[in-house]
């Protein structure tokens, strides 16, 4: 099921991020979304997960699914190890530990996210996201810290999870838009505007 925008409104600071925005997002594949620092991407996102009000218009097609989100932030848990930060969705070890060597993240199971580069607290944020059974994927900047090779390392485990939800990569790369994208649309505003590319 296409999950549909219309006239979605969302005021932040007393100024309109989003306003009128209609939209549709596919019921499978990437929709990769480009555009300037600020224009409203993040609020999109954000508000697509629940966690931002509506102050008007509607969302429907997400009632009662489940949203999983890499954010701009790693957002670990600092006193948990690797292995427990994933560990603490899955409920299984085997499953956890089968995630963390996809994320070339075995050897660094017991670290803590303190003694983790950049780049590394990027693929357990990501192993999370995929790992949980959710019904939309979000995804804000989720290859930052990463070089070329561990990019294309990663984009076949977005690919396999758009061939059964639909996934919304916010990046700037544009790699990421051609490898990834089955849509690419490219932003402007605030308030957003959104304007179709492929």
């Amino acid at each position: 099921m296409s999950i549909e925008l219309d006239r979605l409104g969302v005021i932040l600071d007393n100024r309109w991020i989003l306003r009128d925005l209609s939209l549709t997002l596919p019921s499978r594949g990437v929709v990769a979304l480009s555009g300037p620092s600020g224009c409203g991407k993040t609020t999109l996102m954000h508000t697509l997960a629940g966690l931002i009000p509506i102050a008007a218009g509607a969302i429907t097609g997400l009632e009662n699914k489940r949203v999983s989100i890499v954010f701009q932030e790693n957002r670990l848990l600092p006193w948990m190890t690797v292995f427990d930060n994933l560990n603490l969705i899955l409920h299984d070890a085997e499953a956890t530990m089968i995630w963390l060597n996809r994320m070339q993240l075995g050897p660094q199971h017991d670290r803590y996210p303190g003694q983790l580069s950049g780049g590394m607290k990027r693929r357990v944020a990501l192993a999370r996201a995929l790992a949980f059974e959710s019904d939309l994927l979000l995804l804000d900047e989720p290859f930052q810290g990463m070089d070329e090779p561990l990019r294309e390392h990663l984009y076949p485990w977005i690919q396999a999870a758009s061939q059964s939800k639909p996934v919304l990569l916010i990046t700037h790369d544009r790699d990421d838009l051609t490898r990834l994208g089955h849509s690419i649309w490219r932003a402007d505003g605030p308030p957003l505007q959104i304007f179709t590319q492929l």
